[in-house]
């Protein structure tokens, strides 16, 4: 199955370069609606959700899809089909692709029993992807060549923030860091975990709320290559379906190489 997500996630990737790449601004631009927390949706948005939606129908018909751009309600589901689910955000970035920055990415991920057992994020940008599957993870180059990736803990730290979510409580939790030098980097999209999973960097700080969504395919690989991820309140993050608010982690979260 692992080689047909990555697959569809390529497809969704094609789907969204090709307003990336249009010399029409204004159709690169185009933006659908707003959603309650201000975030833009673009029409790339809608059409990768499409082909992904699309695609995991006919790869595993059986089993509920639940994307950021999906309208729906929890409790019109059984019990049973609550406990595995697809998770999906079909533009993680979208403030990066609206600014021309190639920081943006596909996220699919599978959950069972509030558990991410299954994760993949392909950067259409650099056509690279990272996926996670039976807790070991990797990285497929540009030019096709497969490796293992694992954390790395090495000083002076990278610390990164997003690029469109950093406030100063992010900042200041930030400075009271015991361990020190470090620097910090901001960065668009799912790509902060793979960056923390493959070595790169060794901490992400987000002190702002975040939906699952945006974390499941990168929490699937940063835990198969060796790395964490915490609330601010240092509890794990389960994804158990229980209403229409399980979605939203209001604290914010860390994700590390290694345990807090």
């Amino acid at each position: 199955m692992i080689n047909k997500i990555i697959a569809l996630s390529k497809l969704a990737g094609i789907s969204v370069m090709k307003y990336f790449n249009n010399k029409n601004f204004l159709l690169r631009h185009m933006i659908i609606r707003y959603k309650n927390d201000i975030s833009p949706v673009t029409i790339a948005d809608k059409i990768s959700h499409d082909v992904i939606i699309k695609g995991l129908r006919h790869i595993d018909p059986e089993t509920v899809i639940i994307s950021e751009e999906s309208r729906f309600n929890l409790s019109n589901f059984p019990s049973y089909k609550k406990k595995k689910y697809w998770l999906i955000d079909p533009l993680d970035g979208t403030k990066e692709f609206i600014n021309n920055i190639p920081e943006f990415t596909i996220n699919i991920s599978l959950i069972k029993d509030g558990y991410p057992i299954l994760g993949v994020i392909y950067v259409p940008c650099f056509n690279i992807v990272y996926f996670a599957l039976f807790n070991e993870s990797w990285k497929i180059e540009s030019n096709g060549i497969k490796k293992k990736i694992v954390v790395k803990n090495k000083y002076p730290q990278k610390i990164l923030t997003s690029r469109s979510h950093t406030n100063q409580t992010t900042n200041n939790f930030i400075n009271k860091l015991e361990k020190k030098p470090y620097k910090k980097l901001k960065m668009g999209s799912s790509l902060k975990f793979c960056y923390i999973a493959e070595g790169k960097a060794q901490l992400y700080v987000r002190c702002h709320p975040i939906y699952t969504w945006d974390i499941s395919a990168g929490h699937a690989i940063l835990l198969g290559s060796g790395g964490y991820i915490y609330t601010l309140s240092s509890n794990l993050i389960n994804y158990k379906l229980k209403n229409n608010n399980s979605f939203l982690i209001d604290s914010g979260i860390i994700a590390s190489s290694c345990r807090q």
